[in-house]
């Protein structure tokens, strides 16, 4: 299986794939859920229009899939992570990150927050384990040496 890279064109358009995939057949017209991550600081070549932050994320809207490229204000869920931070863990299933505790260091170092819940989530994203369906796909990250002391 080909290994994409977190937060680039090929990856997301996976991440968009998944969401279709799973969202296909069913009646979206009884949902209206949104999300979005954030995140900051990505590297020049994962950047989109020159803008430093990636937004990823998906909305159903008057029974519409739709994959804004701009953050709104009223998401269900909205996670906001520093790239370099967050990064090395996305190849890692939800069960491994859990265990290591990985989203509440990252908050507690101030490199993550998140607003709003899942819990009203169409059945089917909960049953998609997107998180873990994104990380048999994301590649390693192997981050550039840090020269500054």
């Amino acid at each position: 299986m080909t290994k994409l890279v977190l937060g680039s064109p090929e990856w997301l358009e996976a991440y968009r794939t998944i969401i279709r995939n799973a969202a296909a057949g069913q009646d979206l017209s009884t949902s209206a859920f949104g999300m979005h991550e954030t995140l900051k600081n990505v590297p020049a070549h994962l950047r989109q229009g020159g803008d430093a932050d990636l937004l990823f994320g998906f909305r159903i809207v008057d029974g519409q899939l739709q994959f804004p490229d701009r953050a709104w204000e009223d998401a269900d869920f909205k996670l906001v992570a520093d790239f370099e931070s967050i990064a090395p863990w996305g190849d890692l299933p939800t069960k491994e990150t859990r265990e290591l505790g990985v989203f509440e260091r990252l908050a507690k170092a101030g490199k993550l927050r998140f607003s709003g819940s899942l819990s009203g989530a169409p059945e089917w994203l909960h049953k998609l384990n997107l998180h873990d369906r994104l990380a048999e796909i994301t590649a390693p990250y192997e981050a550039s040496p840090s020269w500054d002391g």
